[in-house]
């Protein structure tokens, strides 16, 4: 009997456990949607296709592992076979897997999720297609997931997601206007919208327009490095409160103006009002948004010791140094998301300004600041004449004694 009641303990024991684990996996997608959508002081990061550099592209265990790696989101490409929707780029599936089929709109799902994926190295591996409703019902709500999806194909993939329960950790991309996926939406389902010109009103509007829509995100493509979309007043409507997020396409440079996906060309995005980084490079990309983030707490509470202290004694110099640093600080904190670059030069600057301990009234200065006073004036005079009187004496004694 007492066997009999250990084995029960037990297995409620393993039930609640699963219980638990279910229920965070239903929720952490919540989480990455209200950190999307809310003023959070961080990039989001996503990762393209998920984690290229272990497995298959929109595989399911590329999608994970991503996530696992610390990817906020995980884009994926959805076509259309004879009967299913799967998660697979359309067309030709050369190199994709191992399949006599020519192409995704030829295959049955049936057969082809037999086949066997390749890897980015050309490698065959033992992931499997799988398709969209399988992938919702395994990954049930742990990953936020952006649908890259054929125009034509909205209303199909929409009930998909909807039977799915999946509605609210799901967007949907395609190359449309923001006007027209506000329109088809409605808001039933976020809809990322794509921008690819170079008019600097509508490079404005095109995210507006998304927010107005109720849309988390909107995107921008270019090649042109000094689009519009990176200027100071494009950039100032993505940071404006209650926007919706700019979205970079880092994977490809030439669709995000040829920056890098790496640091540099994060920050210089960053900069510019972008707060959504897709990349190929997730495990740096999320290095360096932790990065950010510490750079980010330091200077907190940089800001928070320069509000408190007292630096009455110092000159008036130094006090607008520390005022303008302090207000730069304030500038990084409040911002949707800074780069790293500005956070860590916003902090160095406000550190330095207030060790820069120059005091005024006299008292003692750091060295290379010159406190111009009356005093100081009426003594470099005083100097001057005085060398200048002797020069003359001199030069008179000696044209006597050549005389």
């Amino acid at each position: 009997m007492r066997k009999l009641r250990n084995i029960t303990y037990i297995f409620f024991l393993c039930f609640f456990a699963v219980a638990l684990s279910v229920t965070a996996l239903g929720t952490d997608a919540q989480v990455i949607r209200s950190l999307i959508e809310n003023e959070t002081g961080r990039v989001v990061a996503v990762s393209r296709r998920g984690d290229t550099s272990l497995y298959p592209a929109n595989s399911l265990e590329a999608i994970i592992s991503a996530r696992e790696k610390g990817a906020d989101a995980v884009s994926v490409a959805v076509s259309r076979t004879e009967d299913e929707y799967v998660l697979c780029e359309s067309g030709s599936l050369v190199n994709v897997c191992d399949t006599d089929f020519a192409s995704t709109e030829e295959a049955f799902y049936s057969e082809l999720k037999e086949c066997r994926l390749y890897d980015s190295a050309g490698i065959l591996t033992d992931c499997r297609v799988i398709s969209l409703r399988d992938a919702l019902d395994e990954l049930d709500g742990s990953v936020y997931l952006i649908l890259d999806i054929d125009w034509e194909s909205r209303d199909d993939v929409y009930e998909i997601v909807k039977n799915a329960d999946a509605l609210s950790y799901i967007s949907l991309r395609a190359d449309v206007t923001a006007e027209k996926a506000a329109q088809w939406s409605a808001g039933r389902i976020d809809v990322i919208s794509v921008y690819k010109g170079n008019i600097i009103w509508n490079s404005a509007g095109h995210i507006s327009k998304a927010t107005e829509a109720g849309m988390t995100m909107a995107e921008y493509r270019t090649k042109n490095y000094f689009n519009v979309c990176y200027g100071t007043l494009v950039g100032d409507s993505f940071s404006a409160d209650g926007n919706a997020r700019a979205l970079a396409a880092c994977y490809n440079s030439d669709l995000c103006g040829k920056r890098a996906d790496s640091p540099d060309g994060w920050d210089q995005l960053i900069d510019d009002g972008f707060t959504v980084i897709e990349t190929n490079n997730i495990e740096g990309l999320v290095s360096y948004v932790e990065r950010t983030q510490k750079a980010r707490k330091a200077l907190e509470k940089a800001l928070e010791k320069a509000e408190k202290a007292d630096f009455s004694s110092f000159s008036a110099a130094s006090i607008d140094n520390i005022g303008n640093a302090t207000e730069n600080a304030r500038a990084v904190i409040s911002g949707r998301a800074s780069s790293l670059d500005k956070t860590e030069k916003a902090y160095s600057d406000l550190l330095f300004s207030m060790s820069d301990k120059r005091m005024a009234d006299g008292k003692a200065e750091a060295k290379g600041e010159l406190n111009v006073t009356a005093g100081k004036i009426i003594a470099v005079v005083f100097v001057g004449t005085a060398i200048l009187t002797a020069q003359i004496f001199i030069e008179k004694k000696r044209k006597n004694k050549e005389g």
